[in-house]
């Protein structure tokens, strides 16, 4: 495995092509050496990140730590953020958990304009839950569904169908379910994937993430 700090050699190396096809490229890195990648100019975007430690990323605008968020530096299609430290930006009033998780999800979509998103919750209670915070809430989503394993076949196939619809430039979907949407629907203009609460199955959090993922 090669290793640099070279902006150059980073470009290079991302820039490889065989044949006249692409080849694919894998770059590892520390928080450390973001400012590297952004220096290198990258033409080409990557096809996803993961940021792992993620909380480390919680500053504000130029500060180097903070550049894998920001095309400019980090030029991706999708980023994986993962953390099991939370951090705040500033000092909230949060009454309880589910106020803080439905604060979270309409600031992210606000600051990313996020226009689908799906959102995870550990069971239908809780799915409920955080559905009539981000109502309560309101503002940015327009539209605030939920999908539930005894709801009739024919209104989760109607909610289907007004997903998979192009929204306007004044909508914003989120749609919050437990487990109902973790197989068997894809959706390829997906904005983001948030998961409300903790998943053991390595496997369902790959299946909840491909409902972003997926572009066919």
């Amino acid at each position: 495995m090669q290793y640099t700090t070279s902006p150059q050699d980073i470009n290079r190396f991302m820039g490889g092509v065989e044949g006249g096809v692409e080849r694919l490229r894998i770059l590892f890195s520390a928080y450390q050496s973001a400012r590297e990648i952004s220096e290198a100019g990258l033409k080409r975007m990557f096809s996803g990140s993961i940021l792992d430690k993620a909380h480390e990323t919680a500053a504000t605008g130029g500060k180097q730590m903070a550049m894998p968020l920001f095309e400019e530096h980090v030029p991706t299609r999708r980023r994986i953020l993962m953390t099991g430290t939370p951090r705040l930006f500033a000092e909230l009033e949060i009454k309880n958990e589910t106020e803080y998780k439905a604060r979270l999800l309409k600031d992210a979509a606000q600051k990313f304009g996020m226009k689908k998103v799906v959102a995870f919750s550990r069971t239908n209670a809780r799915a409920k839950s955080l559905q009539e915070e981000l109502v309560k809430r309101g503002s940015y989503f327009s539209d605030v569904i939920r999908v539930y394993g005894v709801m009739s076949a024919m209104k989760r196939e109607a909610i289907y169908s007004r997903l998979l619809q192009p929204v306007g430039e004044d909508e914003s979907i989120v749609v919050c379910n437990s487990k109902v949407m973790v197989t068997g629907f894809d959706l390829p203009d997906c904005d983001g994937v948030f998961l409300a609460d903790w998943m053991e199955s390595h496997a369902k959090i790959l299946q909840a993430v491909a409902r972003a993922a997926r572009k066919w």
